[in-house]
């Protein structure tokens, strides 16, 4: 797969983009977190490497209200890696929201502390961010 995606002239949204619709396809697939992190593992590889150039099409991809939890927790699993405070507002929404799996929840409040490691000049905000969502969740029934 990464041999095709980086034929040149590729952008590196129609990469991230290409990824996505591949890690929805492995997550409807699979049972579990660990199998879908198992069966991506080339494709998280080439997010990293686009790091900040994958944000824009994560963040699209986060918006989106369907898709697969598992492909979800994916993405907001990448981001902590390779997102910036462009980032923290959509993290900390799906840190929040009752819609979400609790397992994504927790795992937004992790990628926002990653986040807060690395930009100190936000860190403040970010973790109290943080704090407020794990609060949330703590006081959420599921």
């Amino acid at each position: 797969m990464a041999a095709f995606l980086l034929i040149a002239g590729t952008s590196e949204d129609q990469i991230t983009q290409a990824i996505l619709k591949r890690v929805e396809a492995v997550a409807k697939g699979q049972r579990s977190l660990d199998s879908v992190g198992k069966s991506t593992m080339e494709e998280a590889s080439i997010i990293l490497d686009l790091s900040a150039g994958a944000v824009p099409g994560l963040l699209r991809h986060l918006a989106k209200p369907s898709g697969d939890w598992k492909a979800r927790f994916w993405v907001v699993d990448m981001l902590g890696y390779v997102g910036g405070t462009a980032a923290v507002h959509d993290l900390y929404k799906v840190a929040v929201s009752a819609g979400e799996k609790r397992e994504t929840r927790k795992q937004a409040c992790k990628s926002l502390r990653m986040i807060a490691e690395r930009e100190p000049g936000d860190a403040g905000q970010i973790l109290e961010k943080v704090r407020r969502a794990e609060k949330i969740i703590s006081l959420s029934r599921f």
